[in-house]
């Protein structure tokens, strides 16, 4: 099951529908995040149920404030738990957060390695700030979680003919298990 903790997200990404100012300006009520109590209530409507819980959809899940309660409470719940993100977030907590947490995988949404072509695809992301989030993250978890087994995917969305997975496996492999462009 996917749940959208928030649906606010912090880019306009050329290939989503949050571009659409129609939809995503906020007093337009479309947008917002979930409240943590209805968050409980829905995990505890599916534990058993259901093998496999993503956080994801519409909005950036690391901009929701309550995430590292939602990991915590979904500990030891569900088989497989996986958050997507944007990485633009990320931080020095953020991430012990979720390499402490029980995800068994993190999804780094990067569509390029090349800077200006990320920046046309990723609106409001910058390039120089994505490769500092992926290193803090690669050294953190080279330092602290050395027996981790969290599966890191860094997946993009093909665009155009320009975007080569073997580039960006080889450009984007010190960071993750795998990369994948759909």
């Amino acid at each position: 099951i996917q749940i959208e903790i928030t649906s606010i997200c912090n880019l306009r990404c050329i290939m989503c529908f949050q571009s659409d100012k129609t939809f995503s300006n906020k007093s337009k009520g479309f947008m917002g995040h979930m409240k943590f109590d209805l968050f409980k209530k829905i995990i505890d409507e599916i534990e058993g149920k259901i093998e496999g819980v993503t956080f994801a959809s519409r909005g950036e899940p690391t901009l929701y404030k309550n995430l590292d309660k939602c990991l915590q409470y979904c500990e030891g719940k569900f088989l497989g738990l996986k958050l997507n993100t944007n990485a633009t977030m990320l931080n020095e907590k953020l991430i012990h957060n979720l390499l402490s947490s029980d995800l068994q995988t993190l999804v780094l949404s990067i569509d390029e390695k090349d800077k200006e072509n990320y920046e046309k695809i990723r609106v409001n992301a910058k390039f120089h700030k994505i490769m500092k989030n992926l290193e803090e993250l690669a050294n953190i978890k080279q330092k602290s979680y050395k027996k981790s087994k969290i599966k890191i995917r860094i997946s993009g969305v093909k665009i155009n003919n320009s975007q080569n997975v073997e580039e960006m496996n080889n450009f984007y492999r010190k960071f993750a298990d795998e990369v994948a462009l759909v």
